[in-house]
């Protein structure tokens, strides 16, 4: 099917003002985050006549079930457009009778845009949108350190936070410390699923099925846990692992990873997929001389150090030590600083909940808040120039 100018053309079947809006917030979104031109047109019957439209969203909230009588007869007459259907309630048995009738997939009514752009893929691997939209590879993130106490678990989470807030990509926390990982203590959050128990479920892993097993924080992000059990961790290999991220990189814009510290196969294979990493120490002797043992290993491996950004964790001004002496001990610049206040730190750990959800403006909220700005979304925008795909050499939809 040709599309007008190259857009992909969504059809809206609705009398929710609301709904028509939300769809056109997500389309404008798509196309600043993933280069899907769409164009949005509202209609009140589905006919086989129109054949301008490659995804169609029947919204069962505003329209009668006459709507979905017309599918077959839609479909008889040789109409071709990816039929999508939304429902404000839980009427699962509704939503089976859109099925049965010829309805090709199902969206949330109030869609997040993993779900939204999921949707178009699925459209477009069917033949029935545009082959070029792409498919995109998320940023694989890591939080590493070579030191345990530094704080890679409160920078993830206050890091995941920011690139809720501050992108309109969707973000995934996952929680690589396998023996003794906090994230789903430090959040507060309940799921079934684990790093460990999702691995099986990778075949039929997509953003439908992401979304319902993970827990969404109030902050925006997703959320991974590590394994209860500590002994689970040996369950799991570097390729798996590597799997698994890949996996979540396809339906989310941000995968967040706390590395924890100490290496590893897995450590290492992470590192080595993730796209930039943040190397978190102190301002102390003991922590700079383990962070210069890391980077002098990235070094013999022959490690991409362009993408390693070390951060000063709990920095104050009126440290003893200052940043000359700390780039000196490091050999490599110090990239990065969060401001040290102990007692916000402890609060939000205990209300279970990244800094800015209790205090926006605080200064560590704020310095996450810049360094998204300065290392991921300004690298983004640069990527997304004219003649580059979303992530330079990389396809949207996988490696």
């Amino acid at each position: 099917m040709d599309q007008a100018g190259g857009a992909v053309v969504i059809q809206v079947i609705t009398q929710d003002d609301s709904l028509l809006t939300r769809i056109g917030n997500l389309a404008q979104a798509a196309e600043g985050a993933i280069g899907v031109s769409c164009v949005i047109q509202r209609g009140s019957e589905l006919t086989a006549t129109d054949t301008a439209s490659h995804l169609t969203i029947l919204d069962l909230g505003s329209m009668t079930d006459e709507i979905l009588k017309a599918i077959p007869e839609y479909r008889r007459q040789g109409g071709s457009s990816w039929i999508v259907v939304t429902y404000p309630g839980s009427s699962n048995e509704r939503l089976l009778g859109a099925m049965r009738m010829g309805a090709n997939d199902y969206i949330a009514h109030e869609p997040e845009m993993a779900e939204f752009r999921s949707v178009l893929v699925r459209a477009s691997q069917q033949g029935l949108a545009s082959s070029s939209i792409s498919k995109p590879t998320g940023s694989i993130i890591s939080v590493f350190s070579n030191k345990g106490g530094v704080g890679t678990t409160m920078s993830t989470i206050n890091l995941a936070a920011s690139l809720a807030e501050k992108t309109t990509g969707s973000v995934v926390v996952v929680d690589l410390v396998l023996q003794h990982g906090d994230i789903a203590v430090f959040l507060d959050v309940s799921t079934d699923q684990n790093v460990v128990s999702m691995i099986p479920e990778l075949d039929r892993a997509d953003a439908s099925f992401f979304q319902s097993s993970l827990s969404q924080h109030a902050a925006g992000m997703y959320v991974l846990p590590a394994p209860y059990h500590p002994d689970e961790a040996e369950l799991v290999s570097a390729t798996q692992i590597t799997d698994l991220l890949q996996s979540l990189s396809q339906v989310f814009e941000y995968v967040v990873v706390d590395l924890g510290n100490g290496y590893s196969e897995t450590t290492l294979a992470v590192l080595d997929l993730s796209e930039l990493v943040f190397l978190v120490t102190l301002p102390s002797l003991p922590d700079v001389r383990n962070t210069r043992r890391a980077i002098d290993l990235f070094k013999r491996i022959n490690f991409e150090l362009s993408k390693v950004k070390v951060v000063i964790n709990r920095h104050n001004a009126k440290d003893q030590i200052g940043m000359d002496t700390v780039q000196e001990g490091l050999g490599h610049e110090v990239n990065w600083t969060i401001t040290n206040d102990f007692g916000a730190v402890i609060r939000s750990i205990n209300e279970g909940t990244a800094i800015r959800m209790i205090q926006p403006k605080h200064p560590i909220a704020q310095n996450f808040d810049k360094l998204v700005e300065k290392f991921i979304t300004k690298t983004k925008d640069d990527s997304t120039k004219p003649g580059k795909s979303l992530f330079g050499v990389k396809s949207l939809f996988g490696r």
